[in-house]
């Protein structure tokens, strides 16, 4: 319907701060600190793979409609 419309006006909701909202600069400031100071980033490979393994969860129980057990799959 959007597209449909002359403007965009009143269908957009942009954010005061968009970067800040994605969080890529709180990100790239960690991983610049971490080399920094030799210490671990915040979020690693386990982040990353416990993140997919969740959002492909949530797909998984939406397409069957039940719930989804990730004892297995952590």
């Amino acid at each position: 319907m959007v597209e449909k419309t002359e403007t965009k006006e009143g269908w957009s909701f942009p954010a005061p701060d968009e970067d800040a909202v994605t969080g890529y600069p709180e990100e790239l400031r960690d991983f610049i600190g971490a080399i920094a100071t030799g210490r671990a980033p915040k979020s690693d490979i386990v982040l990353a793979s416990d993140t997919l393994v969740l959002v492909y969860a949530a797909y998984l129980s939406a397409e069957q409609g039940c719930t989804v057990d990730l004892s297995a799959w952590l």
